[in-house]
């Protein structure tokens, strides 16, 4: 914040000013053709965006301190491998099979249809059980002892000694856009970093989402763009009253189960069975699949298939939809995942491939490098040199036991610690539980040392 700025445009751009108080600002604005002074009276806490052309010198002063943006550039300079990353994250979207269903046009037939020839990652798991930790290893690549954001109660900020993936494009000069209101994304948990415009507003519809990414493209379309998109319609408890689409297609007792207060609210992670929230959830993912598709008709609209890469994934599923009540269970961790990529066509990846995986195979989808040490590995269906022979997924939430699961074909592994996770994060690894539950027709690989031994040798990686 400053109460006085002079800008120098160099080449066309936009810029915001933002005035958190009701004092006026004053702009003088000299260019090759005129002269102009007038004061700013927007809205208080609203950005006004300005265009100016190239060669156009801008003073600015207040009485009391105003927001200043930087300069984005209309026109690109340079050319890359695609024109259009768009990251599309869903809160709460677990995998089609975990509702015991084959296909996903059953549920997401817009999707579906949309990613039909790209990659359909059926065997991923996400490395944590709820949105915090999760969603960070998503865009850090890295699990989360390593990049610390694990605390219920801490607000805690991404990438202090690391980038994550939008610093990595706003880098290789794309233009940077997000949009959403999930309150573990928020800006105050450093997810402003590397985005040139950042739009949030807590728990923001999906119709809103999409209004701004299509209000920011009819500015920037000339420009290679990584758009990061947050929709929180699946959550658990938004909206407390279902929207018209969902409710009218919900009978009187589900409605009313959906609706009805519970004298003891239980976190979703620890949410039992519920055959009446199952039935409102495929429905909100059916309500989300027609806003979702205004998107996929926009790029087609807009951009040759060569041009495009899109990822759908989610952070993790519902304990609601099973009996099983751990925290990673399967209808927590397993979750979708969608890559569409050019003309490159997929199919279903049998792999096994984690959260982590999500930051480099974008990147690397994008021709862009990184260089920070990571968890992720690059699936050998989009080019990685092996695949992975099981996944991984953890719980560090202080106050309660460490767990750990290893998901793989010979069967689920499940590792608990004796005594909780202390408030700092300290885990004590002394006589663990270890239990195997094998696949059907298969035999155990793992001994139980050698599930404590692959936990320890993760958790030490920091």
């Amino acid at each position: 914040m400053v109460k006085k700025y002079n800008l120098s445009i160099e080449d066309r751009s936009i810029f915001q000013i933002s005035r958190p108080n009701l004092s006026p600002i004053n702009i003088k604005i000299e260019n090759k053709k005129d002269k102009n002074t007038f004061d700013l009276l927007s809205i208080n806490n609203r950005f006004t965006s300005f265009f100016e052309e190239s060669g156009t010198n801008i003073e600015m002063k207040s009485k009391e301190n105003f927001f200043v943006s930087t300069p984005i550039t209309i026109d690109q300079k340079i050319n890359h491998k695609k024109k259009m990353v768009l990251f599309l994250f869903v809160d709460g979207l677990v995998d089609r099979s975990v509702l015991e269903k084959d296909n996903l046009e059953d549920i997401m037939p817009n999707t579906a249809n949309f990613f039909n020839s790209g990659f359909d990652f059926r065997n991923h798991h996400v490395n944590a059980e709820w949105t915090l930790p999760s969603f960070a290893s998503i865009f850090s690549g890295q699990y989360s002892h390593v990049h610390n954001l694990y605390h219920p109660h801490k607000i805690d900020e991404i990438g202090k000694s690391f980038k994550i993936l939008s610093q990595y494009f706003k880098q290789n000069q794309y233009t940077t856009f997000q949009v959403g209101g999930n309150a573990r994304l928020s800006p105050t948990h450093g997810y402003v970093k590397g985005f040139d415009r950042t739009i949030y507003r807590s728990s923001m519809p999906a119709q809103e989402v999409i209004s701004n990414f299509l209000e920011h493209n009819l500015i920037f379309n000339k420009r290679d763009q990584f758009c990061f998109l947050q929709f929180v319609d699946l959550h658990h408890n938004l909206p407390i009253v279902p929207d018209f689409s969902v409710m009218s297609r919900l009978s009187s007792k589900v409605l009313a189960s959906t609706l009805n207060p519970v004298s003891k609210q239980n976190k979703s992670v620890w949410d039992l069975k519920n055959n009446d929230k199952r039935t409102a959830y495929i429905q909100r993912i059916k309500r989300l699949d027609s806003y979702l598709n205004i998107i996929y008709q926009y790029l087609k609209d807009n951009y040759n298939p060569s041009d495009i890469s899109v990822c759908l994934t989610s952070d993790h599923g519902q304990s609601y939809l099973s009996d099983d009540t751990h925290p990673l269970s399967t209808t927590r961790t397993k979750t979708i995942w969608l890559l569409k990529t050019g003309d490159k066509r997929g199919s279903n990846v049998q792999e096994f491939t984690e959260g982590v995986d999500i930051f480099n195979t974008v990147l690397s989808d994008a021709g862009i490098n990184f260089d920070h040490n990571i968890d992720g590995k690059l699936p050998m269906a989009c080019g990685g040199q092996n695949e992975r022979s099981f996944s991984f997924s953890q719980s560090i939430y202080p106050g309660q036991t460490y767990k750990a699961v290893i998901n793989s074909d010979h069967g689920r592994y499940t590792y608990e610690t004796e005594t909780p996770v202390e408030k700092n994060g300290v885990i004590n690894h002394k006589n663990p539980i270890v239990k195997i539950s094998k696949a059907d027709n298969t035999k155990a690989t793992f001994t139980e040392e050698q599930v404590k031994e692959i936990v320890i040798n993760r958790i030490n990686r920091v």
